[in-house]
């Protein structure tokens, strides 16, 4: 008996050895510690704030380079680079003795004028009035204005002559071919507007001969009988407008609205001023002709007047010369706006930062020789990619660093303009936006580099968890939520996300509560 259950208990031990060694792994994994979860994020509470990051260039509320609307040699500077300076202060003055003279004699003939009114007004209630005294006046008169209108005809001819054959002439090359009818004038710069480049090649040309035909009509002008001066100022005035339909198509040439380099960009500038002189000189040579001859057709009136004067011609007479006053206040004030075009005057109060001319260097019009910006608040002009643009709205807050003083320096500052238009940089279309610091600071300077975050959307007391425990997956939203931290249970949990944070926060809507656990 006793050597049957020996037998049996060595024939069956390897089973019982194997029973007992998985039973003892199955009670192990049964009852091991759980595994460890290792960062762990509660849901919390508390803000979440959106910002879009922007560089963009410090400049002031306004500025301006002041420019002259005509050239000359400078006769006072009032200020220097820094001095700060009032609306309607005189900045730079340029000789302009010449218009002063020749307002003096449209003073001296305003007044003229006033005093034959006068005597008028007095000779209204005296029937006694010596009429032949009174003709011979006028016709004396008349012919002094012939005279001056003899003394114009020239001058125009040589401001004509003067603007396209010197002034000009820089501007075009010449070809003549072996004879004068077969010259060639052609425009020796870059420009944009072809077809009135063509136009004025052409009519240059044709201008020579405008010129020989006009010099030689007016050779005897001061010897022409007045019936023939009167043709001889109808002349003029058709040959100064063909000259000034000219230099006006010259000026188109100086548009740019095409690529040019810099260099074609300067000397299409500089071109600009001797066209622009040109035509200013022209103007004026028309204007002064028109005068004479209207004052030499009043002058005519008033003859016709007194050849057939009678008790009620008086008023007829009054009213005649009260135009021909009018005509010589607006002479005055002709050269009044020419000498105000000699003065440089501050248009707004600011600070000067530029002054390039210095006294007794001449300067051509419509060339910067002032630069000016406003007081007040500076303002930052940044670029807003279009993925982003429609994020940001006006009152929006910015907080601002500049480059000068490092990221530990701060300001503020709002969003005040956002452009409708797009413009294209680098091949990304951005949108031009307008930041006003909300304090005046005297570290802001113009043209500082400055680094904007614009805080577009902020929520308060609301639950959020880091973006980075979020899964995204088949269009929802999940995260691995703990349900027992000890056992190291976990499932994935569906939720609804809102505002997505720049700090690497994500709005948590449903589907949390605060404090629970998320794993990574």
């Amino acid at each position: 008996m006793i050597k049957i259950q020996k037998s049996f208990i060595k024939k069956y031990l390897w089973l019982i050895i194997l029973i007992l060694v998985v039973g003892a792994i199955i009670f192990y994994f049964i009852n091991r510690p759980s595994a460890k979860l290792n960062n762990l994020m509660s849901v919390s509470r508390g803000q979440i704030k959106q910002e879009i990051s922007v560089t963009g260039k410090v400049k002031p509320t306004q500025s301006i380079d002041l420019a002259l609307e005509r050239g000359g040699r400078v006769k006072r500077l009032y200020v220097q680079v820094g001095d700060e300076v009032y609306s309607g202060q005189a900045l730079l003055q340029l000789e302009n003795n010449d218009l002063w003279a020749q307002r003096d004699q449209a003073i001296a003939a305003l007044d003229a004028q006033k005093a034959r009114l006068s005597e008028l007004e007095i000779g209204k209630n005296k029937t006694e009035i010596d009429l032949e005294i009174g003709k011979n006046k006028t016709e004396k008169n008349l012919s002094e204005y012939y005279q001056q209108a003899s003394l114009l005809i020239k001058q125009s001819y040589w401001v004509a002559e003067r603007a396209l054959r010197q002034t000009i002439s820089p501007l075009f090359e010449y070809h003549d071919n072996l004879s004068a009818s077969n010259a060639v004038y052609k425009l020796n710069y870059r420009y944009c507007n072809d077809s009135a480049a063509n136009e004025v090649n052409v009519s240059r040309k044709l201008l020579e001969q405008v010129l020989k035909d006009w010099d030689i009509s007016i050779k005897n002008a001061d010897k022409a009988p007045e019936s023939e001066l009167d043709n001889l100022i109808s002349l003029t005035d058709k040959y100064l407008v063909q000259v000034q339909s000219f230099l006006n198509k010259l000026n188109e040439t100086f548009i740019i609205d095409c690529y040019l380099d810099g260099m074609q960009t300067t000397a299409l500038i500089s071109n600009k001023s001797l066209g622009v002189t040109a035509l200013t000189n022209v103007d004026t040579a028309l204007n002064s002709l028109r005068v004479q001859a209207q004052t030499i057709n009043n002058q005519k009136f008033l003859i016709s007047q007194e050849q057939n004067q009678d008790l009620g011609q008086s008023d007829q007479q009054i009213q005649a010369q009260q135009a021909l006053i009018k005509q010589a206040e607006a002479n005055v004030s002709y050269y009044d706006a020419q000498l105000s075009k000699t003065n440089l005057i501050a248009p707004f109060n600011g600070k000067i930062t530029k002054v390039e001319p210095q006294v007794g260097e001449i300067v051509s019009l419509n060339t910067p020789l002032i630069s000016l910006i406003g007081k007040g608040k500076f303002l930052i002009e940044a670029n807003v990619s279009e993925s982003d643009i429609a994020k940001v709205k006006i009152g929006d807050q910015a907080k601002i660093t500049l480059d000068a003083y490092g990221s530990e320096v701060e300001f503020s500052a709002s969003v005040i303009k956002i452009d409708l238009s797009a413009t294209t940089l680098e091949g990304v279309s951005v949108y031009q936006t307008t930041f006003q610091f909300e304090k005046e600071d005297d570290r802001i300077l113009s043209g500082l580099t400055a680094n904007i975050d614009i805080n577009v959307n902020q929520k308060e007391d609301v639950l959020f968890l880091p973006s980075r425990y979020i899964i995204s997956k088949d269009g929802k939203k999940y995260v691995r939520l703990v349900t027992d931290e000890i056992k190291g249970l976990i499932e994935e949990k569906e939720i609804v996300t809102g505002l997505k944070g720049s700090d690497g926060r994500t709005e948590v809507i449903s589907g949390l509560l605060e404090g629970q656990k998320i794993a990574p």
